[in-house]
């Protein structure tokens, strides 16, 4: 960190949906004394070259990354290990791996749903977006809303993290429907360890609450892991 200057944190998102609470983040979670870049890695298996490549840039500070587990930590073909492998190969420990890995378990449409609602009312059991189309349209009832087909037969649309279901998501949060304050809050009572069969967990409540807070020393500490020094 140069003097004067604000703190450059590169965050490398795996997809549209992450993008979305990003986008969020920074119009209400980011302090001044942080300059916050994301960066849409479109897809799993780009994470590990963007990182590298970011990585090996003088342009940020620090930079980490946050992906989805969709309850397959334990499937060496998932998506999620991909990430991991890749990840590893760049730092060479799984430790560092998790050190600038921030997780949701199933995925971050968990982390939008605490904007609206208690834990114990968008609890999600399932990575799939066809499933979880329910719960979304009770709280975004434009996503997954029932329409006729040509005959006149109700039929269902299904979320599909679409850029228009997206931005119906992001502007709720923009025109103050739902609070960035509630997702922060009912984000505390997840579970910290995302590494689980079945439930939901995420670690990135700590992100977002560096960010929030201007609490550089958390990304400090996430480099001295990767450089054994201070960013400089």
């Amino acid at each position: 960190m140069r003097k004067n200057e604000t703190y450059n944190v590169c965050v490398i998102v795996e997809g549209n949906e992450e993008e979305c609470l990003f986008n969020i983040v920074k119009e209400f979670g980011v302090h001044e004394s942080i300059d916050l870049s994301v960066l849409n890695a479109m897809g799993a298996s780009n994470i590990g070259p963007y990182y590298q490549y970011q990585l090996n840039d003088d342009v940020y500070d620090c930079v980490v990354c946050v992906y989805d587990v969709d309850f397959k930590f334990n499937e060496e073909s998932s998506a999620f290990n991909k990430v991991r492998n890749d990840l590893y190969s760049i730092l060479g420990d799984y430790a560092l791996v998790d050190s600038v890995s921030f997780c949701t378990n199933p995925n971050i449409l968990q982390i939008l749903l605490l904007g609206c609602d208690d834990l114990s009312f968008v609890k999600l059991n399932s990575a799939s977006k066809k499933e979880n189309t329910k719960i979304v349209n009770r709280y975004w009832n434009k996503i997954g809303k029932q329409k006729k087909n040509q005959k006149g037969q109700p039929v269902c649309s299904y979320y599909d993290a679409s850029k228009w279901q997206l931005r119906i998501i992001e502007d709720s949060f923009k025109y103050e429907e739902y609070s960035y304050a509630t997702l922060l809050n009912n984000s505390l009572k997840l579970d910290m360890n995302y590494k689980n069969y079945t439930e939901p967990g995420s670690n990135i409540i700590s992100l977002l609450l560096a960010l929030k807070n201007g609490d550089i020393q958390f990304f400090k500490n996430i480099n001295s892991s990767i450089y054994s020094n201070d960013c400089q």
